[in-house]
């Protein structure tokens, strides 16, 4: 049990240390378009946006596993399936807000890849700890 406290206590400092960076980066850029007057149209998949989706995704999936297998005293396979329910639904109600109330009105379908893969990996972990 101390094994998954501490490894939730550092993806948070990781999830935090990620959001702050992203946060700086994303003012940084959007003053240096606003000064050279263009828009920051870049696409890469491999940007700050899709780490974001990716840990943001991990993080609600390991945490809502944590509190419905310790707390609520739910059975693995139940707290398994409602966790990753819980974490595609947050990523995917975040990409429908986006395509209505958003700044570039886009749903994101590589936003949902990685929300994907954070929610993946985060299961992947899962069942390495239960089952080792």
């Amino acid at each position: 049990m101390k094994k998954i406290e501490l490894f939730l206590t550092i993806i948070l400092m990781f999830v935090t240390i990620i959001n702050a960076q992203a946060k700086i980066n994303t003012f940084n850029n959007n003053s240096l378009a606003h000064k050279n007057n263009q828009k920051n149209t870049q696409f890469d998949f491999f940007e700050w946006d899709k780490l974001k989706h990716f840990t943001t995704s991990f993080y609600l999936t390991t945490t809502s596993f944590y509190f419905l297998d310790k707390i609520v005293e739910k059975q693995n396979t139940n707290a398994l399936k409602e966790s990753t329910v819980f974490s595609i639904s947050c990523g995917l109600g975040k990409e429908i807000f986006d395509l209505y109330n958003g700044d570039n009105g886009n749903f994101e379908f590589l936003d949902m890849i990685a929300n994907m893969f954070g929610t993946i990996t985060g299961l992947l972990i899962i069942n390495g700890i239960i089952d080792g």
